[in-house]
């Protein structure tokens, strides 16, 4: 698989929105078809970086950008603590 193909997946599973009117969905199919070609090495190889963030910028622009997972850790990677206090007493000081 020519580099990018992971990222090229993703573009494709995203989702068109259902108010998306003739020229997003235009754009969308162009965007498929140029992923297909990177996928398919119809594409030079020097050039499949360029398209598949070409085609990155145009479905953010028509979908939003793809949710970003983030994961967090304690001290040397082991897990989070936490700790909540909840005064009852209510008072002010």
């Amino acid at each position: 698989m020519p580099r990018g193909s992971v990222k090229a997946l993703k573009f494709i599973r995203r989702r068109v929105p259902k108010d998306a009117d003739p020229a997003e969905l235009e754009a969308i199919a162009t965007v498929e078809r140029q992923v297909s070609r990177v996928l398919l090495e119809e594409v030079e190889p020097q050039m499949a970086a360029m398209v598949l963030k070409a085609c990155n910028v145009i479905r953010e622009e028509v979908n939003g950008p793809l949710a970003q997972k983030h994961e967090h850790s304690g001290p040397d990677g082991g897990p989070l603590k936490v700790s909540i206090e909840i005064n009852l007493a209510g008072g002010k000081k």
